[in-house]
């Protein structure tokens, strides 16, 4: 193997939703309260180590403000 792992769809979500929190100006914390979740929920789904459901993952694009696929791609 040549040590390459592509990175996994939890991954690719979570560095999204960092990228667009970011933007916007949140804390983890303002994402957390806004999109009616628990503030390490949004650490461990921008970190990668978990999924989320469709639902916590539609409200947190509706608290982005972006489109759902937006945070997949």
């Amino acid at each position: 193997m040549n040590g390459f792992r592509p990175i996994s769809l939890q991954e690719e979500f979570g560095k999204n939703v960092r990228k667009n929190r970011k933007s916007m100006g949140l804390t983890q914390m303002q994402l957390a309260v806004k999109a009616d979740t628990d503030i390490r929920q949004i650490q461990r789904i921008e970190a990668g180590e978990i999924a989320t459901s469709i639902t916590q993952a539609y409200l947190i694009a509706q608290t982005l403000q972006v489109g759902l696929d937006d945070l997949f791609l």
